[in-house]
């Protein structure tokens, strides 16, 4: 698991607030907006999460992150619907999905999985390896919420964005997005 350190934790945070803005307003908006047919929504999503995908692609994506808000969704289950619509392993892109629902969960991210050792696997039939290396990430972030590391980048986030209501995860998340380069 990634050792944080203050000083990693403070330069990540010094890097934080544009992406947690953009985050929160996210947030703020998602259940109140039709987001398969609100383009602002969408275009803000896009820029946050860097979303480069063709026309297609996107309405599958924010067709499917509308009709979740209602029944709610797993990532197993956003996985195997992204798969299926688009013909892709949208494994970042369903965690995305599925974090915007339900912020108590995290993101796939190259440079967090790198923070915690782990990497998405590659091949054929990767589904289900997919989804765990996906819950051994949930299971990293329990494990660095319960930490002495985890709390004090808690406790330093909490001091410099205090007005900042995501869960604890997120702002972990955050900073760990932050940290690209630790050799």
């Amino acid at each position: 698991m990634i050792q944080l350190t203050e000083s990693i934790v403070n330069g990540a945070l010094s890097r934080i607030e544009t992406g947690l803005r953009q985050y929160c307003w996210i947030q703020e908006r998602v259940h109140a907006r039709d987001v398969g047919q609100d383009y602002v929504f969408q275009n803000r999503f896009n820029a946050f999460y860097r979303v480069r995908r063709g026309s297609g692609w996107r309405r599958h994506f924010y067709t499917l992150l509308e009709a979740s808000k209602a029944s709610g969704i797993t990532f197993t289950h956003a996985l195997h619907l992204l798969l299926e619509q688009t013909s892709r392993f949208e494994t970042s892109f369903a965690s995305k999905l599925v974090a915007t629902l339900h912020p108590e969960k995290p993101v796939i991210d190259q440079h967090v999985l790198r923070n915690f050792g782990l990497r998405l696997p590659s091949g054929k039939s990767r589904e289900h390896r997919c989804v765990a290396c996906y819950e051994r990430l949930c299971e990293n972030y329990v494990a660095l919420m319960k930490s002495a590391e985890g709390a004090m980048a808690l406790e330093r986030f909490n001091s410099l964005f205090p007005w900042a209501e995501i869960t604890d995860l997120k702002k972990l998340d955050l900073v760990l997005w932050q940290i690209r380069n630790r050799n």
